[in-house]
């Protein structure tokens, strides 16, 4: 995924805006990207060492070796995309979707419902009340959304300055949600960062729940009361994840796993397996 610029922009600007040392020949920066989804001509960052990716401009470490794109060197490659990001999104804005929301004419929408520009909703799908829907979220066919719900709201994304300030880094993706899904009330569901939060068909999240960004829940996965998913979280197809449990960023629960109440989930899951307790740990079954 790409977040275009509302125009290009070229290295040379960003190295005098961020003043930060850059090699490489200078060309024009189209868009933004994660490395997983880089595309030629788009700004990303990296906290490795070595990048083999060609074309890009690449926020990196001050060694990094990166003999095929331009490095922008920098000693918080992190925190200097956060700048960057924040810098273009007030210098030169990012290009977003602001049509009408288009609402299959079947939709229910309760009272007090906020629905942004570039939001659409798909046939037979019912909203509760006091709903609010942001900006380029998509949701599917046959859906419940239920009272109290925020969808493509920003996530908690922030890296400290020098000073130990806070920097908010923006937040550019959106919430695909796909057909069969109910998701309860007063749950959270934040967009992307880079890319979008994804919950497939069939998925089924309970109330006072909350997915961070760049989630992916994968088919037919229950999410019951109160789960915190932090970023990044992977959920495999017909996984079980029971009240109060946490599974922290970039952990992966396999296929038809479960996940017990109150579970803190620190490490990858296995598929068809069974943790609990904190922090998780497969359940041992008496011989």
């Amino acid at each position: 995924m790409v977040i275009q610029l509302k125009r290009t922009i070229s290295t040379n600007w960003l190295q005098r805006s961020l003043n930060l040392l850059v090699k490489g020949t200078a060309f024009e920066i189209r868009g933004i990207t994660s490395l997983q989804q880089a595309e030629p001509h788009c700004l990303a960052f990296t906290k490795n060492q070595e990048c083999a990716l060609s074309n890009l401009a690449i926020i990196g470490p001050v060694e990094m070796q990166c003999p095929n794109s331009l490095h922008v060197s920098s000693p918080n490659p992190r925190l200097d995309f956060i700048r960057a990001l924040n810098l273009l999104e007030q210098e030169i804005g990012f290009q977003t979707d602001e049509s009408p929301p288009k609402i299959h004419p079947s939709v229910t929408i309760g009272q007090n419902v906020v629905i942004e520009s570039g939001v659409e909703i798909g046939e037979g799908t019912k909203l509760y009340h006091h709903i609010v829907i942001k900006r380029g979220v998509k949701i599917g066919k046959h859906c419940v959304i239920k009272s109290g719900t925020v969808i493509g709201e920003e996530g908690f994304g922030f890296e400290r300055d020098e000073t130990g300030l806070p920097i908010r880094m923006p937040h550019l993706g959106s919430v695909v949600i796909g057909d069969h899904v109910e998701v309860g009330s007063l749950t959270t569901i934040c967009r992307g960062a880079l890319s979008h939060t994804i919950i497939e068909d069939g998925v089924k999240i309970d109330d006072h729940c909350h997915i961070a960004h760049n989630c992916h829940l994968k088919k037919n996965t229950m999410v019951t009361a109160s789960v915190t998913l932090s970023g990044s979280v992977t959920l495999e197809p017909e996984c079980w994840i029971a009240p109060n449990a946490t599974v922290i960023n970039k952990v992966s629960v396999g296929q038809k796993a479960f996940v017990g109440i109150g579970a803190v989930v620190t490490k990858d899951i296995s598929p068809q397996t069974t943790v609990c307790g904190n922090p998780a740990k497969p359940l041992i079954k008496n011989s």
